[in-house]
């Protein structure tokens, strides 16, 4: 019983990481980029759009090692802290969300000067949020927060929202980072609390990313 917990926490952790280097752009807050005109200034290829599959990609990669580090306190109990990659697993972590955290600052702050896209908040405004609800089977409250912000058009506070959400899980590996220093094994519920910040953080942006998906010029499903 106990191999197989193993064994599907494994493919689990292979599919995250397969997500943080290969297919990142469509999993967290993509397309949300639309919602605004093109910024002045910029090309083609330098856009909003870029900075949100780029925050996507370090956000992914960074739970993607965090999973790994979890899986090595798995396994290894009080012996993974003698091994060398555990606490590189850890900083790696750590450097992604810095990058993540980065990168959706400068998305925001960018998506602060640029002007809507008028017809898109609109078309996010008149979206029928209680019927996607139904037909996706949706109960969670990542869904009730990405709904409350595009609800009434307002795609920055999504991005404030990353923002937020990416400060707080750095806050929370630094936490654990400095109980590997002190040469304790972490806390399991400091834990628990960074890997539930990461699963909230991820459903937000994936339910995002799906209204964006879902929605087309007329606001249906």
């Amino acid at each position: 019983m106990k191999s197989k917990k193993f064994l599907r926490m494994f493919v689990g952790i292979l599919f995250i990481v397969w997500l943080g280097s290969s297919a990142f752009p469509w999993w967290t807050i993509n397309r949300s980029g639309s919602g605004f005109e093109a910024p002045s200034g910029l090309t083609a290829t330098i856009n909003l759009e870029n900075y949100v599959v780029q925050g996507a990609g370090y956000f992914l990669d960074s739970y993607a090692n965090t999973l790994l580090f979890m899986k090595k306190l798995e396994l290894g109990g009080e012996s993974s802290l003698k091994e060398a990659d555990t606490s590189l697993l850890l900083d790696v972590a750590l450097k992604n969300m810095e990058q993540a955290n980065k990168t959706y600052l400068e998305l925001k702050r960018l998506a602060d000067i640029t002007p809507y896209n008028v017809s898109a908040i609109d078309g996010l405004m008149k979206f029928d949020y209680e019927n996607f609800r139904t037909v996706y089977d949706i109960e969670d409250k990542s869904f009730d927060r990405a709904r409350a912000f595009l609800g009434k058009g307002d795609i920055r506070a999504i991005y404030g929202a990353m923002v937020y959400d990416t400060e707080t899980i750095l806050k929370l590996l630094l936490r654990v980072k400095a109980q590997l220093l002190a040469g304790t094994f972490p806390s399991t519920w400091d834990v628990w609390k960074l890997d539930r910040a990461y699963s909230d953080t991820a459903r937000f942006g994936q339910y995002v990313s799906r209204i964006f998906d879902a929605l087309d010029g007329d606001g249906n499903i």
